[in-house]
């Protein structure tokens, strides 16, 4: 990956241009798996898939707020996969209440692992905007909460953006109609999932 690439790619996501966001997210994804699966000891494609979603939405936050810049010698991979690691941390926080072992403080790096972000950087966007805690209430309900076939259906559709027919044939669906009719379906147990979590979180 040339450097210029990622600068080129930086420059269109602080413009919020679509375009960038589905390139980066596309770049990095499969070796993303693969790093999760042998550095974080993760062993579920989908819940690895759901952690790079949040780092590549935290990231691309940090960008468009400028908190991100490119530093000498380090890739903007590094960068997100260092944010990745972080938000790692802090759910393994939260679900033992425990300190965290050494070998998960010092995470390796896929590259230019001797560099460390600032914590400031590194943590997952905390905006006390609304919008922001409804979207992060979406992310976690339709990677964590959400059953089969809907969480593929949505991960393919609105963070892959694959067009129906290619769906159709990753997920052996016989058309394309079957796809857009499971996705209605999946849309609709989606609000009502929502709508008690909003509720729950004081937002609706």
């Amino acid at each position: 990956m040339k450097k210029i690439l990622e600068q080129e790619l930086v420059a269109g996501i602080r413009k919020n241009d679509p375009a960038a966001k589905e390139t980066m997210y596309r770049m990095y994804r499969d070796e993303f798996i693969g790093w999760s699966f042998k550095t974080l000891n993760m062993n579920d494609k989908d819940r690895a898939l759901s952690l790079y979603t949040d780092a590549c939405v935290s990231s691309w936050s940090n960008i468009v707020s400028g908190k991100y810049e490119f530093r000498p010698g380090v890739t903007f991979k590094t960068y997100l996969f260092s944010v990745a690691a972080n938000i790692w941390r802090n759910h393994l926080r939260t679900e033992s209440r425990q300190p965290l072992k050494t070998d998960l403080e010092n995470i390796e790096l896929p590259e230019d692992s001797a560099w460390q972000a600032p914590d400031s950087l590194l943590e997952p966007v905390e905006s006390e905007d609304m919008e922001e805690k409804k979207r992060k209430i979406v992310r976690d309900v339709v990677f964590n909460h959400m059953t089969e076939p809907c969480t593929s259906i949505f991960r393919y559709v609105y963070y892959e953006k694959l067009k129906y027919r290619d769906i159709a044939r990753k997920m052996s669906y016989s058309t394309e109609r079957v796809v857009i009719t499971q996705a209605s379906r999946c849309r609709k147990k989606l609000e009502v999932a929502l709508k008690d979590r909003f509720k729950e979180s004081g937002l609706l």
